[in-house]
């Protein structure tokens, strides 16, 4: 389901939509400048008046398959509540039965959303594991932004200060610019955490270190998996 998608051709200008625009020429658009420079562009959540409704807009440039002229664009704008709903069905038919996923705004200190294996939870104000994991993930907030690596005796001071154990922080694919998560164990649970882009918001997932000793390794990776997702798309 999508809330709105037109084409455009190569000077920007509308000729094909769902909906009718609020303007006529789209080459000024930031979402446009990034499809022809970078071929491709995910924009921010943002309310858009022509289709009228809280959208992420998807685009991608269009080019011929043979010479790899450029085209035109093709933007595709994604209702919010959709991407949420569709989230929470991959995620919570993944995830194990103690494994939470919180997306929590540290400005706050308060959970703005939580998904179950049962899937959105109700609204509530606690944050698993209480006060202490809302500190430590204030602490490694910081180190999650970092571009650059995480060395072992930052790692040994977030340990002794908020009683954590077996910390680790690393990038997702190696290297230091990509997006990073952090895991730790604390009270019986393993949390995963990583931080949302231009946002002081992060996203944690829990689970019962039981049930991972229960189950298989591949656990770890579907648990590491689900906080980035709803960290990277949930917003």
């Amino acid at each position: 389901k999508v809330a709105e998608m037109f084409f455009t051709d190569r000077h920007g200008f509308n000729i094909a939509y769902s909906n009718p625009t609020s303007d006529f020429v789209q080459n000024d658009e930031k979402w446009w400048k990034n499809s022809l420079k970078n071929g491709q562009f995910i924009g921010n959540p943002e309310f858009d008046d022509s289709a009228n409704a809280v959208i992420v807009a998807l685009s991608q440039a269009m080019k011929d398959p043979n010479s790899g002229e450029f085209l035109g664009v093709i933007k595709t704008a994604v209702p919010v509540t959709e991407l949420n709903e569709n989230i929470n069905t991959y995620v919570s038919t993944a995830m194990p039965d103690s494994q939470q996923l919180q997306l929590i705004d540290l400005d706050s200190g308060a959970p703005i959303n939580t998904i179950t294996a049962k899937g959105i939870a109700p609204k509530q104000d606690n944050i698993v594991g209480g006060k202490p994991i809302l500190e430590v993930a204030k602490e490694i907030q910081n180190s999650l932004k970092d571009k650059s690596t995480v060395s072992e005796q930052n790692i040994q001071q977030l340990q002794a200060k908020n009683g954590i154990a077996k910390l680790k922080i690393q990038s997702l694919s190696g290297k230091p610019q990509s997006p990073k998560i952090a895991q730790f164990e604390y009270q019986g649970k393993l949390y995963s955490l990583t931080s949302v882009l231009e946002t002081n918001w992060l996203a944690v997932a829990s689970v019962d270190l039981s049930e991972i000793t229960a189950t298989s390794h591949q656990l770890l990776t579907v648990f590491a998996l689900t906080a980035l997702v709803l960290g990277a798309a949930a917003i």
